[in-house]
């Protein structure tokens, strides 16, 4: 029954245009990499996993020193350690498997996929970021602020205080985009989103050109 709801799952991502072009996204910028496969995996996985790999999975990964215990509000620390102890204190304190940590080496490439029924052009155009830990982590999340969001349908559109939607509503270019900065443990994506009605090659590259402008003027 679970396996049949992972599938279904994975059918409604896949008709999720955003999610479908960021899976994509993470699928070109980290090639070969944990971080470029998806949440769900691969659908020939779902169909071939076993009772014996859930099991090993659990017996590799839920052991003690990788979990953290929090508490909050009106608990005292004896009190909040009598109930770690009592719920986890059975838990192993080292892996079945070993774990390996393979590094996650940022590509620079693209991937496109047509699909004349969509109807819509999405765009999702990213460098390489920082992670969480890194001094320029900050930074770059006021760069996410700063560039913004825009979609044409909102309520005055046309007055936001972005510069790339100015430029974009000027030349019709797209129909909104949104900015993101994505971190991980040592690695991120900053970029942007777009979708646009416009599907001719200059338009495309147009719009391209004024992301990356934005980014560097």
């Amino acid at each position: 029954a679970e396996r049949s709801t992972i599938l279904r799952e994975m059918e409604e991502v896949e008709r999720n245009n955003e999610e479908a072009v960021f899976d994509r996204l993470h699928e070109s910028a980290y090639q070969g990499t944990p971080l470029g496969r998806t949440i769900l995996g691969p659908e020939e996985n779902i169909r071939a996993i076993t009772r014996d790999d859930l099991v090993n999975f659990v017996q590799t990964h839920y052991t003690a020193p990788r979990m953290i215990v929090v508490g909050a509000g009106a608990v005292s620390h004896q009190q909040l350690t009598q109930l770690a102890e009592k719920s986890f204190g059975s838990l192993p304190s080292k892996a079945a498997t070993p774990i390996s940590k393979l590094p996650c080496k940022y590509t620079g490439s693209d991937i496109l996929v047509q699909n004349d029924d969509l109807g819509l052009t999405h765009v999702a155009i990213a460098v390489q970021g920082v992670g969480w830990a890194h001094p320029d982590a900050l930074t770059l999340m006021v760069m996410q602020s700063i560039v913004g969001s825009w979609d044409r349908n909102a309520v005055g559109a046309r007055h936001v205080s972005s510069k790339l939607a100015g430029e974009i509503t000027r030349y019709d270019l797209a129909r909104s985009f949104k900015s993101f900065n994505t971190c991980y443990t040592d690695t991120g994506l900053v970029g942007c989103y777009a979708v646009t009605q416009r599907q001719d090659e200059h338009t495309l590259d147009e719009l391209v050109y004024s992301i990356e402008n934005e980014w560097v003027r």
